[in-house]
């Protein structure tokens, strides 16, 4: 019995007997949890992501060729922009030289208008005061040949009184 008690001791504390006890308690647990089906699930998960990732690796290849389609051309519509700005810019300007000279123009002719007016009025003032001039000239000097040559004076005194008798009042 005690051969029997000294090899009870040895098998428990082997690492062994141990190992072996683990294995059955593993498969044990395994039965019970189903771990094929685990597995499968994982499967299908990783499966999934594989698709999933060559999806989007064809759909990131599709918009890389789009991408350099769109490149390629990029140059060739900057310059037709370029082009177009140019040629509105060329347009722009005449417009702008067009509508400048038009109103340099007008500004010419209302400045003509202006100084023909202003002329008529200087003319105006300028013939009033030449006529004031003459009138007080002629007034100096009629006062002046009357009060030198009475005779003068008498006689067209008579020739007024003559005049006002003329009218019928």
């Amino acid at each position: 019995m005690e051969n029997l008690i000294k090899f009870w001791e040895l098998i428990i504390h082997s690492n062994t007997f141990n190992f072996v006890i683990f294995i059955a308690i593993l498969a044990y647990i395994c039965k019970k949890i189903d771990v094929s089906v685990i597995i499968a699930g994982i499967q299908e998960k990783i499966k999934k992501m594989i698709e999933d990732s060559k999806t989007a690796k064809s759909e990131a290849e599709a918009n890389l060729v789009s991408a350099e389609e769109k490149v390629k051309h990029v140059n060739e519509e900057v310059e037709t922009i370029l082009q177009d700005a140019g040629s509105t810019a060329k347009k722009l300007s005449e417009k702008i030289s067009e509508d400048t000279q038009k109103q340099v123009e007008n500004i010419k002719k209302n400045a003509e208008k202006i100084i023909e007016a202003e002329e008529k009025v200087l003319y105006t003032k300028l013939m009033k005061k030449a006529s004031l001039a003459s009138l007080k000239t002629a007034e100096t000097h009629i006062k002046n040949t009357l009060v030198n040559n009475e005779a003068l004076h008498d006689k067209y005194i008579n020739e007024s009184i003559d005049n006002l008798d003329g009218l019928n009042l």
